[in-house]
């Protein structure tokens, strides 16, 4: 019985935060912005802060094009289909296999760590 009982917790948590990544990388859209770029920084008179040029890779796949936010929607989609569960899904070795799905929720957790600093600054 706690077994049961833990493994629905489980998934009820999985299921919040994978809702939560989903919100989260919408509003990655529209507000972008790399929160990180005070650190090594030029303080600029008009501007305000330039980041620094070891950064720039991070700029380009968070602020100027959103690969991190777009990833993160189709993995939190495709988690989401499983922990619900999706009908073409149930019951098939994917569905069933729990490693599968703990190295989906660490990538999960991977890129919204890697955006998170956008909704900080919300």
């Amino acid at each position: 019985m706690g077994n049961l009982i833990w493994h629905e917790y489980a998934r009820f948590v999985s299921l919040s935060a994978t809702t939560y990544t989903i919100w989260s990388a919408f509003w990655g859209f529209f507000y972008r912005k790399f929160f990180w770029d005070f650190v090594g920084g030029t303080i600029r008179a008009p501007g305000g802060i330039q980041p620094a040029s070891n950064v720039a890779f991070l700029i380009t796949i968070i602020v100027k094009a959103p690969v991190v936010q777009i990833l993160s929607m189709v993995l939190g989609f495709g988690l989401l289909a499983l922990d619900y569960p999706a009908p073409f899904l149930k019951g098939t070795s994917i569905y069933r296999s729990f490693v599968f799905r703990i190295v989906l929720l660490i990538l999960q957790a991977f890129f919204a760590i890697l955006y998170y600093q956008l909704l900080a600054v919300l």
